[in-house]
C-alpha cells in the first residue's frame, strides 16, 4: 500500500503537535506533580496500541505528553466535544469514532495509522459513565488482531478531578505507568466464537491496565450499584409504597448517571434540566419534553444507550421511558422516586437518589 492510499497520514500535524506537547509538559510541570514510569516498555519502532483507563478529560493529555512517540488518538466522535476540552482536542486532532454504531471509516483510519508503524491511543472502557464497573469494548482487541500490533497497557493514577485541582493550584499527584507490551491478538475463530475471543482479550487488556493503577483510585468508586424505581399514581397515598414499572430499575441507572445527563445537557444541548430534580415540584410538560428529546436522540443514534449499558438493558430503558411518558401524558403519576445503593470495596454502602413531584 502506498502513502496516497492511506485514509490518514501518520504522523500528521507534526510541528503543531510537537509544539502542543512541549506546552503541555510545561503546564503539567507547573500545575501538577506527574511521574512517568515504564516508558522503556513502549516499542521504539513498529505499530503499537497504547491502552489506558478513563475517568475524565485529562487522560488523553497525559498519554500524549508521556508517550515517547507521536501518538494518534481514537476517541469519541458521537457527541459534540466537552466545552472544557474542545479547544485542546481540536488543536491536537484525533480520529473520531461513532460509538455504538458501525463506523468503518474510523476503523480504517485507525488501522491505517498502525499500518504506517504508528502509535494509536485508545481507552478500552469507551467512556466514563461507570468508572471501574464497565466492561472493555472489544475494539482494542480487534485493532490488535487486524494490525498485528502489540498493546501497551497504561495505568493512569491520580487523574480523577485532577483538572479542577490543577486550576486551583493544588498541584495534584498523577502517575502515568506503561506496562509490559501484550503481544498482538491472534485467533483462527470466526463468527460468534471470534467475537467472544475478542471480548475475552479486551477484558484481559483492561485487567492489565487496572493492575497498573493505584488501588486507592479504584477504591474511590463503587464495586456495584443496585437501583430501584417507584411511582405514585395521582390521588394515591404518598406514604404508602410506590409502584414499579417494567424496566424502571434500568431507567434509574440511566437517570442517576451524572455523566449521561451531562452528555445530554452540555454536549448535546438537550432540554433535560427537569431530569436533575430539585426540592421544587417539576412541571409535567418540562419532564415530558426531556423524555421526548431522549427518544428523538435514540431515533437519530440508536446505539447511544446500548453502547453504554448493553442491548438488553437499553431495550428495557427505552420501554420504561415510553411507560413513564404514557403515565405523565395521562396525568397518571404524581411522584417518581429513583434510588441507588452503592457498595464499595471496603464494604461500606452509600445511598443516592432523586425524587420528582409533578405539577
Amino acid at each position: 500500500m502506498t502513502e496516497t492510499e492511506y485514509s490518514i497520514k501518520y504522523p500528521r500535524f507534526v510541528f503543531k503537535r510537537k509544539l502542543l506537547i512541549v506546552a503541555l509538559k510545561v503546564i503539567l510541570k507547573v500545575l501538577s506533580r506527574t511521574k512517568i514510569l515504564g516508558i522503556e516498555n513502549v516499542p521504539k519502532a513498529g505499530p503499537v496500541i497504547l491502552a489506558g483507563n478513563h475517568v475524565g478529560p485529562v487522560e488523553a493529555a497525559l498519554v500524549a505528553g508521556a508517550s515517547p512517540r507521536l501518538t494518534e488518538f481514537f476517541a469519541a466522535g458521537d457527541l459534540p466535544l466537552d466545552p472544557q476540552t474542545k479547544f485542546a482536542s481540536d488543536s491536537y486532532g484525533f480520529i473520531p469514532v461513532n460509538r455504538g454504531n458501525l463506523d468503518r471509516l474510523s476503523l480504517r483510519r485507525a488501522l491505517d495509522v498502525l499500518a504506517q508503524d504508528g502509535v494509536l491511543a485508545i481507552f478500552p472502557e469507551g467512556g466514563t459513565w461507570e468508572p471501574t464497573r464497565m466492561p472493555a469494548q472489544l475494539g482494542v482487541a480487534l485493532l490488535s488482531q487486524r494490525a498485528n500490533a502489540p498493546v501497551v497497557p497504561v495505568g493512569l493514577s491520580g487523574v480523577y478531578q485532577s483538572m479542577g485541582k490543577a486550576f486551583k493550584l493544588k498541584r495534584p499527584k498523577m502517575t502515568v505507568r506503561f506496562g509490559q507490551p501484550i503481544p498482538p491478538f491472534v485467533s483462527e475463530a470466526s463468527g460468534q466464537e471470534l467475537k467472544e475471543a475478542l471480548q475475552a482479550h479486551a477484558d484481559y487488556v483492561l485487567k492489565q491496565i487496572y493492575a497498573l493503577i493505584d488501588p486507592a483510585d479504584i477504591e474511590r468508586f463503587p464495586a456495584s450499584v443496585n437501583y430501584d424505581f417507584a411511582y405514585w399514581p395521582t390521588g394515591s397515598d404518598e406514604q404508602a409504597d410506590g409502584l414499579p414499572i417494567e424496566g424502571g430499575k434500568d431507567l434509574s441507572r440511566m437517570l442517576l448517571s451524572d455523566i449521561v445527563l451531562e452528555s445530554f445537557r452540555l454536549n448535546l444541548r438537550m432540554p433535560v434540566d427537569a431530569l436533575y430534580g430539585s426540592n421544587k415540584p417539576v412541571a409535567r410538560s418540562a419532564f415530558l419534553k426531556a423524555l421526548d428529546s431522549i427518544l428523538e436522540l435514540l431515533a437519530r443514534n440508536p446505539g447511544f444507550l446500548s453502547y453504554r449499558f448493553g442491548h438488553e438493558v437499553a431495550d428495557r430503558q427505552v420501554a420504561a421511558i415510553h411507560s413513564l411518558h404514557r403515565l405523565l401524558t395521562d396525568d397518571g403519576v404524581v411522584k417518581v422516586r429513583l434510588t441507588s445503593d452503592a457498595l464499595f470495596r471496603d464494604g461500606h454502602h452509600e445511598a443516592g437518589g432523586r425524587d420528582y413531584r409533578f405539577v
